[in-house]
């Protein structure tokens, strides 16, 4: 059987949980206005249906990662992260730029937030002196710092590597495979050769918004393999990014929730079993459920 240890929301095995690292939640609610200038999204993206989502799917927690829609006003993924402990860790969100950021991050984790995410990155602020001070701060405290990097993101990396490697001990999640296109060879090389730094992890997700194939989306598995090869299986991490998934708008909304589930589960062939349930779930328990 496999060995348990004292995990958020009670004891559970690491190796067999089920752990989607990236969604976000929201709801037109007064008492958690959208932010000021951000046109509302068109629906609502509930916590109350995401679980269903995951029970239905055999999704055992789930990290809420802050939706832009609220930019830095935590108050509603605090409330949900207050509801559903057992079920929810949550990442937020600081401006980049406002020295008042690095000591909003002790609040934060007073109220229960697990790390801060930033993007989509912008060059200026992030090799801004304000900026390292918030990565220290973030080291200092056990933060993960998640990095959004838009589409094509392997061309920022160039200039993304400097500020990480004067915070050597700062644990770091590189969001959605940098969203590398699977047919730019020099941006997948700028993304694997980031592995050389051991503090940087990354989300094995967008397979479906980076192919330009039907399911099971076979161009961006070969991006997947590539990244598992470089990193390491216990550098790598499953992601839904619902309910941006399923959101024509978006880049890459062409797919659902329970696809993106399947794919982790059945699909990407190189994986053995024991390998797949580190990507399902058992390195995320290890980032954000362990206490």
């Amino acid at each position: 059987a496999p060995s348990t240890k004292r995990l958020r929301g009670g004891a559970q095995s690491a190796r067999m949980a089920v752990v989607d690292t990236a969604v976000h939640v929201w709801e037109a609610n007064p008492k958690f206005p959208f932010a000021e200038g951000v046109t509302p999204p068109a629906s609502d993206a509930k916590p109350e249906d995401l679980l269903k989502m995951m029970d239905a799917n055999g999704v055992d927690k789930t990290v809420i990662v802050q939706p832009i829609c609220y930019k830095f006003d935590n108050s509603y993924v605090a409330e949900c992260i207050r509801k559903w402990p057992e079920r929810f860790a949550a990442v937020s969100r600081v401006d980049p730029t406002s020295e008042a950021s690095v000591e909003q991050l002790d609040k934060l984790k007073e109220d229960g937030f697990i790390g801060v995410r930033f993007g989509p990155v912008e060059q200026a602020w992030w090799e801004a002196d304000v900026m390292l001070k918030i990565l220290q701060k973030s080291a200092d405290i056990g933060f993960p710092v998640l990095l959004f990097l838009g589409k094509d993101g392997g061309q920022k990396l160039g200039w993304i590597a400097p500020v990480l490697e004067k915070v050597p001990m700062l644990k770091v999640v590189i969001d959605h495979m940098a969203d590398v296109d699977p047919s730019d060879a020099e941006q997948m090389k700028a993304l694997c050769d980031l592995a050389r730094l051991p503090n940087v992890n990354v989300k094995i997700s967008h397979t479906w918004a980076l192919s330009r194939e039907d399911y099971p989306w076979k161009d961006s598995q070969g991006l997947a393999e590539e990244v598992v090869k470089a990193y390491g299986i216990e550098r790598v991490m499953f992601a839904s990014d619902w309910p941006v998934c399923q959101m024509p708008s978006w880049p890459g909304g062409n797919t659902d929730y329970a696809t993106t589930v399947k794919l982790a589960k059945e699909e990407y062939s190189f994986l053995s079993e024991g390998d797949r349930q580190k990507l399902l779930g058992g390195n995320a328990m290890k980032i954000w459920f362990s206490t």
